[in-house]
């Protein structure tokens, strides 16, 4: 029984580590790739590990894309989003479970039903109404919670 045991487990623990190679095998890829020349990339057969290593790509991409303004952006929409979101959810979430009110649960049974829509289906209509309310190419559609 013992013996069972141990191969179980053994056998087990090489499909995780199998499987943990396959999923972390991307991240080196891309790791690898942004340390080599160009020209090394997609040679064939594939140079596992980059000789000789080129940090300057990292050096040349930071100075011709500008990531300091994509940072701040990226900053920009979360923050908003997020404050956006606790606020008006907190608010929401008081009203539907403290206050009585009437229509209350006709509100509710349509919200849960608007959740259960795919973000697919509601894309382009409202792609539309933001563009109707002169919102398009604005940070306002990103940041309205």
């Amino acid at each position: 029984m013992r013996k069972a045991n141990i191969i179980r487990k053994s056998i087990l623990y090489l499909i995780l580590i199998l499987l943990s190679v396959v999923c972390l095998l991307p991240f080196y890829w891309m790791l690898r790739s942004s340390l080599m020349d160009v020209s090394q990339i997609f040679v064939m057969p594939p140079i596992w590990f980059p000789h000789p290593i080129k940090f300057s790509n990292y050096k040349e991409a930071l100075s011709i894309l500008p990531f300091g303004r994509y940072f701040l952006n990226t900053f920009y929409i979360v923050a908003f989003v997020v404050s956006g979101t606790i606020i008006t959810s907190s608010l929401c979430a008081y009203s539907f479970a403290r206050i009585r009110w009437k229509g209350r649960d006709f509100v509710f049974g349509i919200l849960m039903t608007a959740l259960m829509l795919p973000y697919a289906v509601t894309l382009i209509p409202t792609f539309i109404g933001w563009h109707a309310l002169g919102f398009y190419g604005t940070y306002v559609p990103l940041t309205v919670p």
